[in-house]
C-alpha cells in the first residue's frame, strides 16, 4: 500500500511540475541521437542540467487564455535616474530599472499591463514591486500594452529599492502576474 501511494504521489508531482514550466528559448535544444544505428548499445550521457536564465535570456510564457509571449530581460540599470527633474527616490533608496522585450509569439493579440507582473528580489529574499516613474534609461513600460501576433514591445520598468540592496533575481508572469507560469532570471551582483 505504501509503495503504491509513493509511486502515485511521485507521478502526480511530475505531472504538476511539468504543467507550469516556462520555456527558455535562447539555449540550444538537445536533439535525440538519430544517427546512431539501431541495435547498438552505448552508455547514455548524463542529462545536462538546464542553465538558469540570465540577462539576455528569452523565456516563452503561456498566459491564462493561451497567449504566448517571449520575454527577454535585455538590460538592468542598478542606479537608474529619473527622467523628470525633481523626481527622486525616498531617503535611503535608489531607483533600479530593468529593460524587457516582449514578443507575441501566439496567434491572438496580447493585452496586459506588464509592469504589474514584474518583481525583483534581493540577496536577503526581499521582493520589490514596480513603481511608476520614468527613467532616463529608456521608454517606460508602464500602463497597458496591446501586442498583435508577431509584434514586439520594449521598455523599462522601474523599482525603488534600498541603497544597499543587492538585486539577484527578476520574476515575471503574464496577465498582470496572475498567469500560472512564472519566469525567473538570475542577476549577477552589482
Amino acid at each position: 500500500m505504501r509503495i503504491r501511494f509513493t509511486l502515485a504521489a511521485a507521478a502526480a508531482l511530475a505531472v504538476l511540475s511539468a504543467c507550469g514550466t516556462p520555456t527558455i528559448t535562447d539555449t540550444a535544444d538537445q536533439e535525440a541521437d538519430i544517427s546512431k544505428p539501431e541495435g547498438t548499445t552505448q552508455a547514455q550521457p548524463a542529462e545536462k542540467k538546464a542553465e538558469p536564465a540570465v540577462i539576455g535570456s528569452t523565456i516563452t510564457l503561456t498566459g491564462t487564455d493561451g497567449e504566448k509571449v517571449a520575454v527577454k530581460l535585455a538590460r538592468v540599470f542598478p542606479r537608474a535616474k529619473s527622467a523628470v527633474d525633481g523626481i527622486e527616490p525616498d531617503a535611503g533608496k535608489r531607483f533600479y530599472g530593468v529593460e524587457l522585450v516582449l514578443k507575441n509569439t501566439g496567434d491572438k493579440p496580447y493585452e496586459d499591463a506588464p509592469s504589474n507582473g514584474v518583481a525583483i528580489i534581493d540577496a536577503e529574499g526581499q521582493q520589490f514591486s514596480s513603481t511608476i516613474v520614468d527613467l532616463k534609461n529608456g521608454v517606460p513600460l508602464n500602463g497597458t500594452v496591446t501586442i498583435a501576433p508577431g509584434d514586439v514591445r520594449k521598455g523599462v520598468v522601474a523599482f525603488e529599492v534600498p541603497q544597499d540592496a543587492v538585486i539577484t533575481k527578476l520574476q515575471f508572469a503574464l496577465n498582470s502576474g496572475f498567469s500560472d507560469q512564472k519566469a525567473e532570471w538570475l542577476i549577477k551582483k552589482q
